[in-house]
């Protein structure tokens, strides 16, 4: 997925249906934006049985963004690779509903548990 243009009249923290990849506009998911040290993030819900859940965990990382901003900081001081990257999206699909899937462009794969971003 392609990040979003912050000036694509993103509205941070509010849930529905976006077409997050501007390479597909027909492809939406659903989800929400969230801004991470002035990049916008989307955060991707599984719809299946715990959407509710997973509804309530993507804004606690709306209300948590200073939090996962310093995470992230750190996240890349201690892993120098990811430092020519950025977070793509976050998924929150996995049934750990306090572990997020972290997608980064151009390429890297690593987890989010609770706020803390970390290696798998």
């Amino acid at each position: 997925m392609t990040r979003a243009d912050a000036n694509a009249g993103v509205v941070y923290g509010v849930l529905g249906n976006y077409a997050p990849d501007s390479n597909d506009p027909e492809d939406e998911c659903y989800g929400l934006y969230l801004q991470i040290d002035q990049h916008s993030i989307f955060v991707d819900i599984r719809e299946d049985k715990y959407l509710e859940q997973r509804k309530l965990k993507a804004l606690q990382l709306v209300e948590n963004c200073k939090t996962l901003q310093i995470s992230l900081e750190n996240f890349v001081l201690s892993n120098p690779t990811f430092k020519s990257r950025s977070v793509s999206y976050i998924g929150l699909h996995s049934k750990n509903l306090d572990q997020g899937e972290v997608f980064w462009d151009p390429t890297g794969y690593t987890l989010l548990r609770g706020v803390s971003f970390v290696l798998e």
